[in-house]
C-alpha cells in the first residue's frame, strides 16, 4: 500500500534535514581537527626544548643577551642562531639565510640596543642593527673567506670592535665593522678562543688561547702571558666583572675558573661541573651572569658569578 503524499513529503524533508545535519557536523569536525593540527604544528615548529636545540644546533659555541630586550638570550651554533625568551627553557630558530649555519661567535654591545655581531666559518662577520631581523656582511679589509671565531668590543665605544681570524691574526675596526685592519699577525700562530676588553682601560685586552691567558696593554699590537704557567685547560670564554675588573671568569672544560687578580692566579668555581662554552652578562642587572654549557643548559648567577644555578 502506498503512503499518502503528505506523509511522503514529510519523510523526504526529514531525511534532507538529517543529511544536512550530518554533513554540517562532518565539516565542523574536520575544521576543528585542522585547526588543532595547525596549532600543534606551529607550536612544535617554533618552540623547542634543550634536546632539540642540541640536535638542531649540532655544536653550541656562543652566547649573548640582547641589550634592547634583556629577556632575549641568543646562542650561536653550527646549526645557526637560536633565541630564548625564558632563560633557556625553550628555544626558537632565528630566521635568515645569512646566519642559518655555523655561528661560532656572538657579540652584543651593552650600549647598542639592537646591534648584534655574528661570526663563523662560512659567514665571516655579520652585523644586525635591528635585533637579528636582517644582516649585512662586514668584509672590507679582511682576507677572502675569513674564518672568524672570537670577538669583543670596547665597552665604552661600540664602534671599536676586535675579531680574531683563524690563521691570520687579530683585526680591529674603529667604525663598527665597516672596515678592518690587521693589528696583530702574531696571534695567527695560536688558537684564540676568547677575547675581552678591560672596562676601565680600553687599551688592555685579554685572550684565552692555546698558549695560555694572554694580555695586551697597547690595544692589541703586542701580547704576552699574564704568567708563565697556566692551568692546562682552554678558556672558551671570558667575562670581566664590570664592578670589579680584577675579577675575571673563564669558561673551560668540566667547569669554570675565576681570578681575582687579573689572571695571576686562578681557582675553580664551585658547583659548576659541565663544560662551559660561553659567558654573558645581563645588560641591565650588572651582577646577573649567564653561562652556556655543552649540554645546552643555561646557568645563571645573581651574584657576579660566585654561585650558579
Amino acid at each position: 500500500m502506498r503512503e499518502p503524499k503528505g506523509k511522503q513529503s514529510k519523510m523526504k524533508r526529514s531525511n534532507r534535514y538529517t543529511n544536512i545535519y550530518i554533513v554540517t557536523g562532518l565539516v565542523i569536525t574536520l575544521a576543528l581537527a585542522f585547526v588543532v593540527l595547525k596549532i600543534s604544528v606551529q607550536v612544535s615548529g617554533s618552540a623547542m626544548g634543550r634536546e632539540e636545540l642540541l640536535a638542531k644546533g649540532q655544536h653550541l659555541h656562543s652566547l649573548a643577551v640582547l641589550a634592547g630586550d634583556p629577556d632575549i638570550i641568543l646562542v650561536g651554533a653550527h646549526g645557526g642562531l637560536f633565541k630564548s625568551t625564558d632563560e633557556g627553557k625553550t628555544w626558537e630558530v632565528v630566521p635568515g639565510e645569512a646566519i642559518k649555519t655555523d655561528v661560532m661567535g656572538l657579540y652584543v654591545h651593552q650600549k647598542s640596543d639592537q646591534v648584534i655581531y655574528a661570526s663563523g666559518h662560512d659567514i665571516g662577520i655579520m652585523k644586525s642593527v635591528d635585533g637579528g631581523q636582517s644582516w649585512i656582511s662586514l668584509i672590507k679589509g679582511l682576507p677572502e673567506h675569513p674564518d672568524v671565531h672570537a670577538m669583543t668590543s670596547n665597552p665604552h665605544n661600540p664602534q671599536e670592535v676586535y675579531i680574531w681570524v683563524v690563521g691570520v691574526g687579530l683585526f680591529k675596526s674603529s667604525n663598527g665593522g665597516e672596515r678592518w685592519s690587521l693589528i696583530s699577525p702574531g696571534l695567527a700562530k695560536i688558537n684564540v678562543w676568547s677575547l675581552a676588553v678591560h672596562p676601565e682601560k680600553p687599551e688592555t685586552l685579554y685572550a684565552g688561547t692555546s698558549a695560555g691567558f694572554l694580555v695586551t696593554r697597547n690595544g692589541g699590537f703586542s701580547w704576552q702571558p699574564v704568567r708563565e704557567r697556566f692551568p692546562e685547560k682552554p678558556l672558551f670564554s671570558l667575562l670581566i666583572d664590570p664592578e670589579n675588573p680584577k675579577v675575571i671568569l673563564g669558561g673551560t672544560q668540566q667547569g669554570m675558573l675565576k681570578t681575582v687578580d687579573e689572571g695571576l692566579s686562578w681557582s675553580p668555581v664551585e658547583g659548576v661541573r659541565e663544560d662551559v662554552l660561553a659567558l654573558a652578562r645581563h645588560p641591565v642587572e650588572s651582577r646577573r651572569f649567564y653561562a652556556l654549557t655543552a649540554r645546552g643548559n643555561i646557568l645563571k648567577s645573581q651574584d657576579s658569578g660566585n654561585t650558579w644555578q
